[in-house]
């Protein structure tokens, strides 16, 4: 699982290998440079004879885009180098960098390699476009602040480019930790990012600005990149966890899933979190659901058990209640369940008693909403899946809070509650008890649709099912969610995605899987 890391997280990664392991920080710089200058060559090669512009701050950012000035110019790139700070003000490393550049220069006149320094921000709207653009201004050391009037016109004048834009480490303007963006960012086609990718690209506005993304290894030591605490999901790490299966197996090994579910007027909750289940490969699905809600969803799920069942206290006595929940390996509590008083009571009595993984969403969210201790008494596994506001709610706490460190809320909520968290959004987090955090990449616009989030509580549930651990569960199923939006909106657009469909293309997006 390819290391996300904060710029605290990254300092210190930076610190350990300069200082502990000894790899001086002009060699990282150079191997951060020559990668990026590597990764943009490959990306142009069929430029006859290419030219970059590079914005260079005076930090080790600009120190980077010096030595993919130097890299390129040697490669035959025509360079232009715009300096938007005064060479005396650049930092040692970046110093260093800049003193090679113009020596290179002085001595090699076939190079096309300019440098100049601008401090007037008219003087950057007299620039002409490139065939690349790279924004080396900034990285992951600027605060978040408001960009003063010259970065701006930088910031504009690549918006406004035509060229090919390249953000080296993350896209100036945009905080590397929280995603957020000053009073303009640059909107990158490709952010390289050095090192590892950084939190900000994944929350808040940072998926907007990030373009593409590709790692660059600077050298610094698996072991200490290993050490980080949140982790990108890939396609390699859902592989190894997904549940096998033979040629003999029988669908009670394939697994048993009870779902709480559906209510009149929201009986669909009830038909898409257990269409989704039996997509995902579970042998055997039991609905229980209010009698109003029962024709329907009896109807419209012909390969379930489904049963009417009236919310109380009184439904622990009902048998055909009593003899299902017996023999589920897991259950899904909450699509369209409702919110009735009996209703909210009767869950909340169920999950103080259950022994098996439960997945609570939506109205089983509600039904528990501010009881974080309540929650934590809980013995059986619970993987909670809230979009943002029902996280709120749960934890009592403004929205603000939330978007101010998302990663940090869930992390610090998972802890306290020790059961998994799945905060569902453009990059959903999974947290687990032990504080690591998992961010999904797969998935488009296209879920935001209704529906969506019942069809990812019956895949949770049908991967547990057949053997998932729940944490492999929650992060396998977040994945394969999204990369069935993503094959569906192959096929049609992010316009036209419905949760119906979804669930149609939760088989393909496992043999896509599993192919490769």
């Amino acid at each position: 699982m390819d290391p996300v890391v904060t710029a605290a997280v990254m300092r210190e990664l930076d610190r350990q290998t300069i200082e502990v392991i000894g790899i001086p920080d002009l060699v990282l710089m150079e191997n951060a440079g020559r990668g990026a200058a590597d990764f943009i060559q490959d990306q142009h090669e069929d430029l006859k004879m290419p030219s970059v512009i590079i914005f260079c701050g005076k930090g080790n950012n600009g120190g980077d885009g010096l030595v993919i000035a130097r890299e390129l110019g040697n490669r035959g790139w025509k360079v232009v180098v715009i300096l938007l700070f005064p060479n005396d003000q650049l930092s040692v490393s970046a110093r260093k960098q800049y003193d090679i550049l113009k020596h290179l220069t002085e001595n090699d006149p076939d190079l096309e390699i300019s440098i100049t320094e601008i401090a007037d921000s008219a003087r950057i709207w007299e620039l002409q476009p490139a065939d690349v653009c790279v924004d080396a201004i900034l990285g992951t050391g600027a605060t978040g602040a408001d960009l003063p009037p010259l970065l701006f016109s930088a910031v504009e004048w690549m918006n406004a480019s035509p060229s090919a834009t390249y953000s080296i480490d993350i896209p100036t303007g945009l905080n590397s930790d929280t995603g957020h963006v000053a009073n303009t960012c640059v909107d990158a086609d490709v952010t390289i990012a050095l090192g590892a990718m950084k939190q900000g690209f994944f929350v808040n506005e940072g998926p907007l600005h990030v373009g593409d993304l590709h790692v660059v290894d600077i050298g610094i030591p698996f072991r200490l990149m290993n050490q980080t605490r949140v982790g990108l999901n890939d396609a390699e790490d859902v592989r190894d966890f997904f549940p096998a299966r033979n040629r003999i197996m029988h669908k009670y090994q394939a697994g048993h899933v009870v779902i709480l579910a559906g209510s009149v007027g929201m009986h669909g909750a009830a038909v898409l979190a257990a269409r989704a289940v039996l997509k995902t490969g579970a042998g055997i699905v039991t609905i229980l659901t209010s009698p109003g809600a029962y024709p329907a969803v009896a109807s419209l799920v012909t390969d379930a058990l489904v049963y009417p069942v009236e919310w109380s206290s009184a439904a622990f006595e009902n048998p055909v209640i009593a003899e299902r929940i017996a023999k589920a390996d897991v259950i899904v509590i909450g699509p369209g369940l409702g919110r009735e008083p009996d209703t909210i009571q009767f869950i909340r009595e169920f999950i103080a008693e259950i022994e098996v993984p439960v997945v609570l969403d939506a109205d089983g969210l509600f039904a528990v909403s501010e009881s974080l201790d309540f929650l934590s008494r809980v013995p059986a596994p619970l993987i909670l899946t809230p979009h943002a506001g029902e996280l709120c709610r749960l934890l009592g706490i403004d929205k603000d809070v939330l978007l101010a460190d998302p990663v940090g809320v869930v992390r610090e909520a998972a802890g306290k509650l020790d059961h998994i968290l799945v905060l569902k959004g453009p990059h959903t987090l999974i947290a687990l008890p032990d504080g690591y955090v998992i961010i999904n990449p797969t998935g488009n616009s296209g879920l935001a649709t209704a529906g969506s989030g019942d069809v990812l509580s019956g895949m949770v549930a049908g991967l547990i099912a057949q053997g998932s651990y729940p944490e492999d569960a929650a992060a396998d199923a977040v994945y394969l969610h999204g990369l069935a939006a993503d094959l569906a909106v192959s096929e049609t657009t992010e316009y036209g995605l419905t949760a119906s469909m979804l669930v149609e293309f939760i088989p393909i997006a496992i043999q896509e899987l599993l192919s490769e």
